[in-house]
């Protein structure tokens, strides 16, 4: 516990020092990783220096080992990884979605979690037992007002389900999916990320995954490869 305490001290001493990766709001549309380097929060490197520019309705798959940095540049997008240097610019006003590979499901209703993090009171129920549906989940649907630990009711399938869901009913601009699938199988990832373009074709889709078969559902692709002096660097491919 003083362990976590003190890393939790060294988090904000990082980002009140504002030496670290910089959040800033200065585009008019896109996302531009604009020479980002990341770190561990014992200093060790992480990620090279990196850069990338990323458009309203394209879609990007970030591929690369496990362990080599992929969830800590969204974390990095998010503002909520200060370990590290050079810029993220994200358009003014953008309303974003990050959807994890274990998705947060608070204790409740199952219509406030479906919601989560906006209101239950939103959505209609209806309109919920439809993005129930669409995801493959309508055996729930006469279960909304149900209280539960749903983190241990659902399988962790359900889960992910369930957060694709969260997706349809608040139509982000900007969606983020680090492994967001991870427990499905490859039937049922392409089944939601075709649903995700034909639902969700304005938003721009950003992806962290490792099957090659997700590549057919995005435009661009960057992969994070060793450099010429040892260090991880994202790259177009």
């Amino acid at each position: 516990l003083l362990g976590f305490q003190q890393a939790i001290d060294d988090a904000r001493t990082e980002m009140r020092s504002k030496t670290g990766v910089q959040q800033i709001r200065d585009t008019e549309s896109d996302l531009v990783i604009d020479n980002v380097s990341l770190a561990l929060p014992n200093g060790a490197p992480l990620l090279a220096p990196s850069s990338a520019t990323i458009k309203p309705g394209e879609s990007w798959l970030i591929r690369g080992p496990s362990g080599s940095g992929k969830s800590t540049l969204f974390r990095a997008i998010a503002g909520i990884w200060p370990f590290g240097t050079g810029r993220v610019r994200l358009p003014h006003n953008p309303s974003a979605l990050f959807l994890p590979q274990r998705p947060y499901l608070p204790i409740g209703t199952l219509r406030e979690v479906i919601a989560y993090p906006a209101p239950d009171e939103k959505f209609s129920g209806e309109i919920i037992r439809e993005a129930l549906a669409t995801v493959g989940l309508q055996h729930l649907a006469g279960r909304l007002d149900e209280q539960h630990n749903w983190s241990m009711q659902l399988s962790p399938g359900e889960q992910q389900r369930i957060a694709f869901a969260r997706a349809f009913l608040q139509q982000p601009a900007w969606l983020f999916l680090d492994e967001a699938t991870s427990s499905l199988d490859e039937g049922a990832e392409q089944q939601l990320y075709r649903l995700l373009k034909e639902k969700l074709p304005q938003t721009t889709i950003v992806s962290i995954g490792h099957r090659s078969t997700l590549q057919a559902f995005h435009t661009h692709l960057l992969e994070l490869k060793v450099d010429g002096h040892g260090s991880r660097v994202l790259a177009p491919a």
